[in-house]
């Protein structure tokens, strides 16, 4: 009986050591981490995808999304020139032919949270731009979804060309996570405009 509970304590001693182990390996920022795999046994592709906005003036909006399934993430940057820059964070779903999601961001050292949708043509992305109201919700949304503006366009391009723009927008990612957390950003520490990049 002895050696039973005995064989019993040892399993469950192994069974978490190796959970504990596993855990610790899977990197906190892998994309696949915390996307499950398909029921059906299949490999789930995850995609990495770039976008900017074409634009004759010095601004840039630059997008970096992760596909896997019909689940989007990633990350927006939006550097209008000698103005205030917004980074931030976007999760969406993938229903029909577009892409309905939240794109968090900081401006100024301040959290916006806004609905934000993106209308797949092509191998390129129009997002909907239109009046937004606050509902008392924590989310700006749409005033009116049905009569959005698509004309602002991201076309697809190497992510290596919009890499340190992106960069900012996955550091602004973690500035986001501490003001969520209750913390305060130093002044030095605010997102500059655009005006003072390299």
């Amino acid at each position: 009986m002895k050696n039973f509970i005995l064989l019993f304590a040892l399993i469950g001693l192994f069974s978490a050591c190796k959970n504990e182990t596993s855990s610790q390996t899977t990197p906190v920022n892998d994309p696949a981490a915390a996307t499950p795999a398909p029921a059906n046994g299949n490999t789930l592709v995850i995609s990495t995808k770039c976008y900017i906005v074409p634009t004759q003036t010095k601004d840039v909006r630059a997008l970096q999304l992760i596909q896997s399934g019909t689940e989007v993430r990633g990350y927006l940057a939006i550097e209008p020139f000698e103005k205030e820059a917004a980074y931030g964070h976007y999760t969406g779903s993938i229903f029909k032919d577009e892409i309905i999601g939240v794109y968090i961001s900081i401006v100024n050292g301040q959290l916006q949270t806004e609905e934000m949708v993106f209308k797949m043509d092509g191998g390129k992305l129009l997002r909907g731009v239109g009046p937004l109201v606050d509902k008392n919700v924590g989310i700006l949304t749409y005033k009116d979804r049905e009569n959005l503006d698509w004309s602002e366009m991201y076309l697809p391009t190497d992510c290596l060309s919009v890499k340190h723009t992106i960069d900012r927008a996955i550091e602004a990612h973690g500035k986001i996570r501490k003001l969520q957390n209750g913390e305060t950003l130093p002044e030095d520490n605010k997102v500059p405009s655009n005006a003072t990049r390299q």
